[in-house]
């Protein structure tokens, strides 16, 4: 556990860090950059309690599982980069309702038409 009361950004990108992803205690993050590592296992539904959250950088990890419906509740959250890991599933109509609170970003990969899903 991370905890600085006053935190406002934290950029941990491109740092090799792996195992799972910190949970992190701060009730002023705004941004959470920790793409570009090896984490690996699912995203915290901890992440949902950041409620000035802003942006949410996880994309090129070996994050699993699936995108917590409860980031849906984050009024603030205007960018979610999650591309690049071992996800599944689908993404959460909460999500999608973000969009009145001006969701820019929500970036995820999608397979490629040559690729065969069977």
């Amino acid at each position: 556990t991370f905890r600085a009361k006053n935190l406002i950004f934290l950029h941990l990108d491109h740092n090799g860090l792996s195992q799972s992803l910190p949970i992190i205690r701060s009730l002023s993050l705004r941004e959470l950059r920790l793409e570009h590592n090896a984490f690996e296992n699912g995203i915290p539904e901890d992440f949902s309690l950041h409620s000035e959250l802003e942006l949410l950088s996880l994309h090129e990890n070996e994050l699993t599982g699936t995108v917590p419906e409860s980031l849906g509740l984050l009024e603030n959250l205007k960018t979610i980069l999650v591309y690049g890991n071992k996800l599944d599933g689908t993404i959460s109509s909460s999500l999608c309702t973000l969009k009145e609170y001006e969701l820019n970003s929500l970036i995820v990969a999608c397979p490629r038409a040559d690729e065969d899903n069977s």
